[in-house]
């Protein structure tokens, strides 16, 4: 599958959304792009302006690795059938 998608805006919704898109990127991105749009994303999230004005706006900022990210999607995606029709169940309640 393969989508376009178009994230407007550049307040901190629509450039966090549009560098979490571009963090996941498309199967076949390569190896280094990926490295990069990581580092830029940490980096934006360590920036200290960056984080003085999320503070003023009284955001909190946690950063999670895109490293961290794939690991918790590769687990959901390894989960038996069974935990997620459970899940599913309870959600449901």
């Amino acid at each position: 599958v393969h989508m376009r998608v178009t994230v407007f805006g550049s307040g901190y919704v629509g450039l966090v959304t549009g560098a979490c898109l571009a963090d996941a990127g498309t199967p076949g991105v390569p190896a280094e792009r990926v490295r990069e749009l990581r580092g830029s994303f940490e980096a934006m999230l360590r920036d200290p302006q960056f984080l003085a004005d999320a503070a003023n706006q009284k955001l909190d900022v946690d950063l999670v690795t895109g490293a961290e990210l794939q690991k918790v999607v590769e687990e959901v995606y390894a989960a038996s059938p069974v935990v997620i029709d459970i899940v599913k169940k309870s959600m449901a309640e």
